[in-house]
């Protein structure tokens, strides 16, 4: 494949002042192991007035900074079609406008500098290719998504999952890193979306032994400092025996990372991935290598679940008995004296009739 030359440009607008002159730049190059590939990065600080008004009279001018980000990237990996270079010319000066930004930020102790995703930029960016400039659409399904208003129903049911959460943390965090993760994908913060997807699923098998132990002692009449004794055993074990050893026994499923046909694509593309981040400095991660993470997550907890419900630990639905979990608070007993509270702080109107929610699945 023909080695290219590929020279891009594009401005990012900033929501606050840097502490830099304005004639200021700062350029980096970087080649990979072989020398075969290089990007080369400049950054220039420019200002960035823009107004806001309450009405046509009234204005306060606003200046913040602009970076103005040239990239040359040489090489031979240079896709043909025009939408998947710009979207790598993004990908790769919002990388390293971040990696500067959290630099700045740690060396001058600048902690109002925040990183930026692809929903803090612009509905629509001008990006330059080689001379010419295309219009970029930089998060379509921000401008496309409709989402429709939500009614009392179903505002009720997404308070509910907050009282469930609040009720069962240890339940609620496989869930909230779970959304978590799905907000950096669409965010295109592809490190965080891995590590938090493998925290989401290491919470998960904890507690899915911890739902299997209780069940099983409450099966066969066991008392409860037997099984609080296996619990505290499991707290302490080694995360990848806890699968291999516990997890596989309780199951009846030989769940080996490297030869299980489920396990083992999650441990290459989620498992490794993660620890690669966090102990060898794997610092950049692609769309791809995030999707494939996001996508051997959901199959090898699907396949755990399934063997759940079949094994009668979740119910047909697919849902667990949260009364195994600790439970931190309960209003349940103190829910009319709270009623009059809010009604006393006007909170909810007179007349109105209390409906007390379940937090169990």
């Amino acid at each position: 494949m023909e080695v290219k030359l590929l020279k891009a440009h594009i401005e990012i607008p900033l929501p606050y002042i840097l502490p830099i002159e304005l004639e200021h730049k700062i350029v980096s190059y970087y080649e990979n192991f072989d020398k075969t590939e290089s990007k080369a990065f400049q950054i220039e600080f420019a200002e960035d007035t823009f107004y806001v008004s309450e009405d046509k009279d009234n204005y306060e001018e606003i200046k913040n900074t602009k970076l103005k980000i040239t990239y040359i990237f040489d090489g031979k990996n240079i896709p043909d079609e025009v939408q998947e270079i710009l979207s790598g010319v993004l990908y790769n000066c919002l990388g390293y406008t971040n990696d500067f930004l959290s630099a700045l930020r740690f060396t001058y102790n600048l902690n109002y500098i925040n990183t930026l995703s692809i929903y803090d930029l612009p509905d629509f960016l001008e990006i330059e290719i080689d001379g010419e400039v295309y219009p970029y659409i930089t998060s379509p399904m921000k401008l496309i998504q409709q989402v429709e208003k939500l009614p009392d129903v179903k505002l009720q049911l997404a308070q509910q999952t907050l009282a469930t959460w609040e009720k069962h943390p240890e339940f609620g965090l496989v869930e909230r890193f779970l959304s978590n993760a799905k907000h950096s994908i669409e965010t295109e913060d592809f490190v965080s979306a891995v590590i938090e997807l493998q925290t989401s699923f290491e919470i998960f098998i904890r507690n899915t032994l911890r739902l299997i132990i209780v069940k099983d002692g409450e099966k066969k009449s066991k008392q409860k400092e037997e099984i609080d004794k296996e619990l505290k055993e499991i707290k302490k074990k080694q995360f990848r025996l806890l699968i291999e050893q516990n997890l596989s026994r309780k199951l009846g499923v030989k769940l080996k990372f490297e030869n299980h046909p489920v396990a083992k694509i999650w441990y290459k593309n989620t498992y490794k991935l993660r620890n690669s981040i966090v102990h060898n400095g794997h610092y950049h991660v692609n769309n791809q290598e995030a999707a494939e993470a996001y996508d051997g997550y959901v199959k090898f907890r699907n396949y755990i679940s399934d063997i759940l419900v079949e094994k009668e630990y979740l119910n047909k639905d697919g849902l667990a008995d949260l009364q195994v979990f600790k439970e931190i608070y309960s209003n349940q007993s103190n829910s009319e004296l709270i009623h009059e509270k809010l009604k006393r702080y006007d909170f909810i109107p007179e007349g109105l009739k209390i409906k007390k929610y379940s937090t169990e699945n």
